[in-house]
């Protein structure tokens, strides 16, 4: 007579070594998928860092130093970092002009975010009209410019998440005015208790002195 299934004891055997198989298949591929995972975060956060380093070092070499006004870490503020920028003709005719309007970086700790706003006479916050001149950089108070980070626009946009740090220092330097740009990003790894941290540090020397 044929032998029909498996005994209890055979069952068993074979769920025990089909358990262990597949234990030891997770305790092989979950690390490599961990690592993967870290390595994709920490390239997101490279890349988003050093697209606003990017951008703050082109809005920095646009003005001159008399136009670039920074506000340190305070608290719960941010950095805050304005330009005024330059116009287009000051590199036709050789003489300063400036635009009415300020290019202004914040770091907003409670959403660890980096934003970067245009702002321009007319926009929100309403009552807020800055006295822009072609002829000098503008220098924007303290209570300005947090008024004008504060403030709802269409114009805000979000540089870089994920940011703990944002820092801007200004070196002065025979020949020119050179800014220290330091970012740090950190975001939480997929089951792991750590974060992937990336800092990014550059310094930029402003082209135009006047």
């Amino acid at each position: 007579m044929k032998r029909q299934g498996f005994t209890l004891a055979e069952l068993t055997i074979t769920i025990a070594l089909t358990f262990l198989l597949g234990m030891c298949v997770f305790l092989v591929i979950m690390p490599s998928f961990r690592i993967a995972a870290e390595g994709q975060i920490r390239t997101e956060l490279q890349q988003q860092g050093q697209l606003a380093l990017q951008q703050v070092t082109t809005d920095l070499q646009g003005s001159v130093s008399n136009g670039v006004t920074l506000i340190a870490p305070s608290g719960s503020q941010g950095m805050i970092m304005a330009c005024h920028p330059l116009s287009a003709s000051t590199q036709l005719s050789g003489l300063p002009s400036f635009t009415p309007k300020l290019q202004v970086w914040w770091h907003d700790l409670a959403k660890t975010q980096l934003w970067r706003r245009n702002f321009v006479n007319g926009n929100p916050p309403t009552g807020l009209t800055l006295a822009f001149e072609t002829t000098q950089p503008l220098k924007p108070t303290n209570a300005q410019l947090i008024s004008i980070v504060s403030a709802t626009s269409p114009g805000t946009k979000s540089y870089a998440l994920s940011v703990i740090k944002f820092e801007v220092d200004q070196e002065t330097a025979s020949g020119g005015e050179i800014y220290a740009l330091r970012i740090v990003l950190s975001k939480v790894i997929p089951g792991k208790k750590a974060n992937a941290v990336v800092e990014l540090f550059r310094k930029v020397m402003q082209r135009n002195h006047y």
